[in-house]
Parts: structure tokens; C-alpha cells; sequence
């Protein structure tokens, strides 16, 4: 039972976005970015991920839990909405022809952005 209990939120925090950062060099070749830049990107993302990690950890018990919560939620929720909306627009315009770099890279801020969150 305890193993059980110790390893439930290892397959729920895939559904929470976790399982994006896999795909994190596919999502910057797919909007050009050179084999340098993507490692870099890369990097950087994981160490603006830490940041917004260490700084909720310093905030945590100064903040009341509950609204923490809620709040958090809605903001994460909005910037994986962001995310796919620029993620999906992209796709499109790629698939007729039309790329704008600037919603690619739109794109990358949201999921720089969500990963800070």
C-alpha cells in the first residue's frame, strides 16, 4: 500500500505537464532554431524551471495555502492555454504555407513561461 501511495503522483504529474519537457528540443527545432540555440534554449529553461521552483519553495510558508493553490492552478492552466493556442496556430500556418516566426517564438515564451510557473 505505501508503495503504492509513494508512486501514484509519478504517473499523474505526466497529465500536469511534466511530459513536455520531453518533447523540449523537438518544440524548438520545430520553429528553427539551430542545433546550438536549442541546446541553450534548453539550459536556460531548465534553470528558469529551478528558479521558479527554489522561489516557490521560499514563498510557501508565506503565502496561505489555499489561495496559493487556486492561484497557481489558474495561472499554470493559462499558460498551457497560451502555449497550445500558439503551439496549434503554428502547426496551421506551417501546413498552408504561411510561417511566422514571431507566433514560434511566441510559442517558446509561453512555454519558457509555463515551466517558471
Amino acid at each position: 500500500m505505501s508503495l503504492l501511495l509513494l508512486t501514484s503522483p509519478i504517473p499523474l504529474g505526466q497529465f500536469s505537464g511534466n511530459g513536455l519537457g520531453y518533447f523540449g528540443l523537438s518544440i524548438f527545432e520545430s520553429v528553427g532554431y539551430s542545433t546550438d540555440m536549442q541546446f541553450s534554449l534548453n539550459v536556460l529553461n531548465q534553470f528558469i524551471s529551478a528558479t521558479g521552483a527554489f522561489l516557490g519553495m521560499a514563498l510557501s510558508d508565506r503565502m496561505p495555502r489555499r489561495k496559493a493553490l487556486v492561484f497557481g492552478t489558474i495561472v499554470v492552466a493559462f499558460m498551457l492555454c497560451i502555449t497550445g493556442s500558439l503551439s496549434k496556430l503554428w502547426v496551421e500556418n506551417a501546413n498552408t504555407g504561411k510561417v511566422d516566426p514571431r507566433v514560434g517564438q511566441g510559442a517558446v515564451v509561453g512555454y519558457f513561461s509555463f515551466w517558471f510557473v
